[in-house]
């Protein structure tokens, strides 16, 4: 029986989850420590030969990614489960470290750690705050007299016609609302006053960076390759976890916080995290499809904070989750 099974979740998107496999089943542990389960709506002959050696995919078409999870949750094998989005890659020493982590402590229940940004190319991206300079120095510094803020060279960016398609492609930068997603720190709480007192410092800390906000999930709950947990606890939750299109990765750090299990986060990139073209996040828009969705999770989350009483921990209405509030009040069932 494995110690690990790695969960990847491919819904209607093929373009990147052959790298996501690949990067799963060559990880530098021995091959009876893990397995690898692709739970997909692809039929794709090429991706079932590439897991077969590791282990299988399951056939489970569904839009909502909680649910597809929570299949590969039920008939997975190992203890730990580790969450692999299509669009990511986990680097070779991920599960190396992630069992590490686990044999250190018996009551470790969820780990997470921090990613690497990067694009459709699996370039890595740099942080806005440094893009001025870094073009400065390529390409501009010549020209002593022309001094570029951010806001100046997004506007450039978007005037150079030619010059802009090369500036791109020789510096990948970072999407603003994204960058400040890793929790650069070691965080460990285990007990209830470990929990309570972890939690609120992440939330004044978020608040410095998003006066908007007092939300620990904000870097917490952030994408599901980042986090592994327990297979057992997971169990009692999987209709919970079914519910969710995107947000599961907020359940997960929800339900171990109400156990009596212990949540490790190290500030280690084991992870490639993708940034590209179609991902979903929490935002206003236009389009009703993702309107309802993005009001289910804020529901479901809400829900599952009363559920599981950490009222006096978490208050959804102040996480990035309740953008969509002014949309949804009143609209459960629609939402739903």
């Amino acid at each position: 029986m494995p110690d690990i099974s790695v969960v990847i979740n491919a819904y209607r998107r093929k373009n990147f989850v052959k790298e996501a496999i690949i990067s799963a089943v060559l990880q530098n542990v021995p091959k009876n420590r893990y397995e690898v389960i692709l739970v997909t709506d692809l039929n794709d002959s090429e991706l079932n030969d590439i897991v077969a050696p590791y282990g299988h995919v399951i056939h489970y078409p569904n839009e909502k990614g909680g649910a597809m999870y929570a299949k590969g949750i039920a008939e997975a094998s190992g203890k730990i489960i580790a969450f692999l989005d299509d669009d990511d890659m986990f680097i070779q020493g991920k599960l190396k470290r992630v069992l590490e982590a686990y044999e250190s402590s018996r009551l470790l229940g969820l780990y997470r750690h921090t990613v690497t940004f990067v694009n459709d190319k699996g370039r890595p991206l740099i942080a806005p705050d440094t893009q001025a300079t870094t073009l400065r120095e390529r390409f501009i510094k010549p020209v002593s007299t022309l001094a570029l803020s951010y806001s100046l060279l997004g506007k450039l960016m978007v005037k150079l016609g030619p010059t802009r398609r090369l500036i791109k492609d020789t510096v990948a930068v970072l999407p603003p609302h994204i960058y400040t997603k890793n929790l650069e720190r070691e965080a460990k709480m285990f007990t209830r006053e470990e929990k309570e007192r972890a939690i609120r410092y992440l939330a004044e800390e978020v608040h410095k960076v998003r006066p908007d906000l007092y939300d620990p999930l904000y870097w917490l709950g952030f994408n599901s390759s980042s986090i592994t947990a327990l297979r057992e606890p997971l169990l009692s939750y999987l209709d919970t976890i079914s519910r969710f299109y995107y947000a599961q990765d907020n359940a997960y750090i929800l339900i171990f916080l109400a156990s009596n299990y212990g949540l490790v986060h190290e500030p280690l990139k084991l992870t490639l995290y993708r940034v590209h073209g179609h991902q979903v996040m929490f935002r206003h828009g236009n389009d009703t499809a993702f309107e309802r969705k993005a009001c289910n999770e804020y529901f479901e989350l809400k829900r599952l904070v009363e559920e599981l009483r950490l009222e006096s921990l978490i208050d959804i209405d102040r996480t990035e989750a309740s953008g969509v509030r002014p949309i949804c009040d009143g609209s459960f069932t629609w939402a739903r």
